[in-house]
C-alpha cells in the first residue's frame, strides 16, 4: 500500500484551504440551491446509500466543515476512496501508519474483507480516540449481524426525502414555513408550489446532481442517467450476475409496478426459476435499488412472505433511469410513481410497511392504519381508511392530498427536532 500517494491526494494536509478547490466542494458553492451538511455525529459510523446520491460530496462537505469552520489540524483529516484499496490488510495498514483523529474510507463495501478489517480495528484498539466514517453502496453485509457490541453504528444515506427537496428548492418562503408550521392546514396555501416540487420530484427525485440540473436549467442532462446505470451495470457484475437476467428482471418489475406478483409469474415471464428471480431481487434490494412490500395477516400481525407482493424501486430516479436505459420508453405514469413515492416515505420511517388486499382494494397497512394512494382529479373516502389523493382535502372524511400529507408526515416522524 503506497501510504504516500494517500497523503499526496490528501492536499489539505499541505495547506487547509485546498479543501476549497476539491471539485466536489467547488460544485456544491457554484450552486444557487446549496445541499450542505456539518459535522455533527462524533461516533464511528458506517453510511449506507445508493450509488450517486451524494455520499462523496457528503464526506468533502464534512470535511470541509472540520477544516475551515471547525478549524480542525489538517492533519487530524484522513480521506480515501477505496477503489485504490486491494484488501482488508489495505485498509488496517492505512489505520495503523496514519494517525489521524478523523477518517473518511468512501465506498468500501467492495474491499474484499472489509468487515474483518474493521473488526480489528475496533478490537486492537486501533481506533482509540478517533472517528471513522464509511460509506458504502450494499447492505449484504448487514444480514450477517457484523459488528455486535462494538462501537459502530450503522445508518442509511438515502436520496433526498420530498421535505428536504421541497426546502431546498422550493420558494424562501416556503422553506421558512416549513420550519415552522404545525398542522396540515398551514401547507394549504402554498399547494400550487408543492404540487409543482412534487411532479418534479417525480422526475429526478432525490439524487442530487440530476435534481440540481432540473430545477436551475431546466433539464436533466444524459450523462446522469448513463452514470447510475454505468454503476449498476458494474455492481451487478462484481456480484457475479447476469446483466441480461438483471434487465429483463426489471424491465417486468417496472411493468408490473404497484400490483401485486410473484416471483414464479416473474420468472416464467422472463424465463427463469422464481429462485433465481428472489436472488436478483434481493440483490437490488441490498443494491437500495429496489424495496418490498409483503402482504400481512390481520389476525396473526405477520407478514406473509410466500403470497404475492409489491415490489417498488427507492427512488423516482431510479425509475427514470431503467426506463430510458433498459426500457427505451416511458412505462411509469404519474399514479404509479406517487404510490411508489408514497410508500417509501412511509417505509423511511416505518420499518413495517405492508399491503393488505381487501374487497378488491389494495391498501398499504402501517401501524393498524390503512393508507390508499388515489392520484386522480377527483376521489371518494372510505371508511377507516386515509385517502391520499391528487388534489382533494377533506380532513373529516381523512383524505389528504397526498405531497402536502407526505411533507407534514416526515416533519412530524424526522425533521421535528432538525433544522
Amino acid at each position: 500500500m503506497d501510504i504516500s500517494l494517500i497523503l499526496e491526494k490528501n492536499s489539505w494536509r499541505r495547506n487547509r484551504d485546498e479543501i476549497k478547490n476539491d471539485e466536489n466542494i467547488k460544485e456544491v458553492f457554484s450552486r444557487k440551491h446549496k445541499i450542505l451538511y456539518s459535522f455533527v455525529d462524533k461516533e464511528n459510523l458506517i453510511i449506507i446509500g445508493p450509488r450517486r446520491v451524494g455520499k462523496t460530496t457528503y464526506f468533502k462537505l464534512l470535511i470541509y466543515d472540520l477544516l475551515i469552520n471547525k478549524n480542525i489540524n489538517p492533519e487530524d483529516v484522513l480521506y480515501i476512496s477505496c477503489e485504490i484499496l486491494k484488501d482488508k490488510t489495505d485498509i488496517i495498514e492505512v489505520l495503523r501508519f496514519i494517525k489521524s483523529k478523523y477518517v473518511f474510507l468512501d465506498e468500501i463495501t467492495f474491499v474484499d474483507g472489509w468487515e474483518q478489517a474493521i473488526k480489528f480495528a475496533l478490537d486492537q484498539e486501533l481506533l482509540k480516540g478517533r472517528i471513522l466514517y464509511i460509506t458504502g453502496s450494499s447492505t449484504a453485509f448487514l444480514r450477517k449481524e457484523t459488528f455486535p457490541g462494538r462501537k459502530i453504528k450503522i445508518i442509511p444515506f438515502a436520496p433526498l426525502d420530498f421535505f428536504r427537496f421541497s426546502k431546498i428548492f422550493g420558494t424562501d418562503e416556503l422553506a421558512k414555513k416549513l420550519e415552522k408550521f404545525k398542522t396540515i392546514e398551514d401547507l394549504l396555501p402554498y399547494y400550487h408550489e408543492i404540487f409543482d416540487l412534487f411532479l418534479k420530484y417525480m422526475e429526478c427525485g432525490g439524487f442530487p446532481k440530476p435534481a440540481l440540473q432540473l430545477i436551475e436549467e431546466g433539464r436533466i442532462k444524459e450523462e446522469n442517467y448513463d452514470e447510475i446505470y454505468s454503476w449498476f451495470r458494474g455492481d451487478i457484475l462484481k456480484l457475479g450476475r447476469s446483466e441480461e437476467i438483471s434487465k429483463a428482471l426489471i424491465s417486468r418489475v417496472l411493468e408490473t409496478l404497484t400490483t401485486l406478483v410473484a416471483y414464479n409469474s416473474i420468472g416464467n415471464y422472463i424465463g427463469v426459476s422464481h429462485r433465481i428471480v428472489r436472488e436478483y431481487i434481493e440483490e437490488l434490494k441490498n443494491l437500495m435499488y429496489a424495496d418490498f412490500c409483503y402482504q400481512i395477516d390481520l389476525q396473526k400481525k405477520l407478514p406473509i412472505f410466500r403470497k404475492e407482493k409489491k415490489i417498488y424501486f427507492t427512488d423516482p430516479f431510479v425509475v427514470r433511469t431503467f426506463e430510458k436505459k433498459i426500457i427505451g420508453r416511458r412505462v411509469i405514469d404519474e399514479s404509479k410513481m406517487a404510490e411508489m413515492i408514497a410508500f417509501n416515505t412511509l417505509k423511511s420511517i416505518n420499518k413495517e410497511v405492508f399491503v393488505i388486499k381487501d374487497n378488491g382494494e389494495t391498501d398499504f397497512w402501517v401501524d393498524s392504519k390503512r393508507f390508499e394512494v388515489k392520484w386522480a382529479e377527483k376521489t371518494s373516502s372510505r371508511k377507516n381508511t386515509t385517502i391520499l389523493s391528487k388534489k382533494d382535502y377533506n380532513p373529516n372524511t381523512s383524505v389528504f392530498q397526498l405531497p402536502i400529507f407526505i411533507l407534514n408526515y416526515l416533519k412530524k416522524n424526522v425533521y421535528n427536532t432538525k433544522d
